[in-house]
């Protein structure tokens, strides 16, 4: 999408941080798949006398609010003092600012963090070093050091989560929410009620495969019509979509009113824990199971984290968001007769809690939030990119392949696969 020669100049903001010469043979720069945001990445690999450094250049579109990724990059910088588990923004040569605008993008140059993620099936050690590393950012991210920053983001939601408008719902909740009630439990209320119209909508779209396979390959910028692997990748998200459309339409008013009354349950119950302690704090709202890179795996010894990256849905929430969106990224292995598991990632969820308790206190109640929340994550998301596909046509700067290993994972998540 980018030049070498265009990359070069925008290193140039930093060249003296990434101690590297401005000589173009000295640095790489390699393309990385991004994420689902529309930021891209690449990894700048820096040479000085036989000595090569790493660093990544992240660009997000310029549509992406400035006010917004000055006040995280602001955040992060001052947490990373306390947990070198974070990357933060490198301040360029001639000013403080982390940030420059070029080539139509906003860029951020931080440390390249090694290692690799871990698979769906990790072990519960694993897991649950996952969910200490969580314990230990929320901590940096709430020193006293950010206290005065305290004011919530200007909202920039993910992919994940459309902006809301909140249907009617409980006075107590209405109530609630004007005393921060947790925005994991505002935000999915509204989303399930929103779901709940567009789901029952898609019946009157074509479900033909070819036609769908067609139209994906429009949507998705990194795919093209007519290319043969690009036309059996969009196929085969067709399928999958298909699948899930029918899922959703034959399940979804099984299991969504019993989801919304749990979360309406969870937003009651928090009134009363108001006068007594925050329920929210600063989270990163978006940590899955690839934004948490370990070492690679050791005979003698269990394997540790290396890092934790992507911070840009940090935002005021309630610890119970990062935990659940952790845990629910791993396998489940209980199902119900139904389709939906009972106890949806129930030992992924101990293991991430009782890692995260060795760092921070986690009340039964996050508890319990956490469990509601790993269910209502997993048929939500599966609503989400089913209807945005199907019925929205929203475009997405990503693989159809990427996207089908995201659906495939969802739809284990709640139904029984045979």
């Amino acid at each position: 999408m980018f030049s070498h020669d265009g990359l070069l100049t925008v290193l140039s903001h930093w060249m003296t941080s990434v101690g590297a010469p401005s000589q173009e043979p000295d640095l790489r720069i390699t393309p990385v798949q991004p994420g689902f945001s529309g930021g891209r990445v690449y990894r700048v690999d820096a040479t000085r006398e036989e000595e090569t450094t790493s660093w990544a250049l992240k660009g997000w579109p310029s549509s992406t609010p400035r006010e917004r990724m000055a006040k995280i990059s602001q955040r992060i910088v001052a947490a990373s003092q306390h947990c070198d588990l974070l990357a933060p923004p490198l301040p360029g040569i001639k000013s403080s600012r982390t940030s420059i605008e070029a080539l139509g993008h906003h860029w951020e140059l931080a440390r390249w963090i090694t290692g690799t993620p871990l698979p769906a099936d990790a072990s519960d050690d694993e897991i649950a070093r996952g969910g200490e590393a969580i314990g230990r950012v929320h901590l940096a991210l709430n020193t006293d050091a950010n206290r005065e920053h305290q004011s919530t983001l200007i909202e920039s939601p993910s992919i994940q989560e459309t902006t809301l408008i909140s249907p009617p719902i409980s006075p107590h909740v209405a109530s609630a929410s004007s005393a921060r009630l947790p925005r994991c439990l505002t935000d999915r209320l509204s989303r399930l009620h929103q779901l709940t119209a567009a789901i029952a909508s898609l019946a009157g779209y074509d479900h033909s495969v070819d036609k769908i396979a067609t139209r994906l390959a429009t949507q998705l910028t990194d795919e093209t019509l007519g290319d043969p692997a690009s036309d059996f990748h969009c196929r085969q998200l067709a399928e999958s979509l298909v699948e899930a459309s029918i899922w959703l339409r034959r399940y979804w008013n099984v299991f969504a009113p019993g989801l919304l009354e749990r979360l309406q349950r969870h937003a009651n119950d928090a009134q009363p824990m108001f006068a007594e302690r925050p329920l929210t704090t600063w989270v990163l709202r978006d940590v899955h199971r690839e934004h948490i890179l370990f070492e690679p795996s050791k005979r003698d010894r269990p394997r540790s984290v290396q890092g934790v990256f992507d911070y840009d849905a940090v935002d005021v929430d309630s610890p119970a968001a990062d935990v659940a969106r952790w845990a629910g990224d791993f396998s489940s292995t209980v199902n119900s007769a139904l389709g939906l598991s009972v106890h949806q990632n129930r030992v992924p969820l101990e293991a991430t809690v009782a890692g995260y308790r060795d760092v921070c206190s986690f009340s039964e109640w996050e508890f319990d939030v956490a469990k509601t929340l790993i269910e209502v994550n997993s048929i939500g998301s599966l609503g989400n990119w089913t209807t945005w596909l199907i019925a929205k046509n929203r475009h997405f700067p990503v693989s159809a392949s990427r996207i089908r290993s995201r659906i495939i994972h969802l739809i284990a998540s709640v139904c029984r696969i045979c």
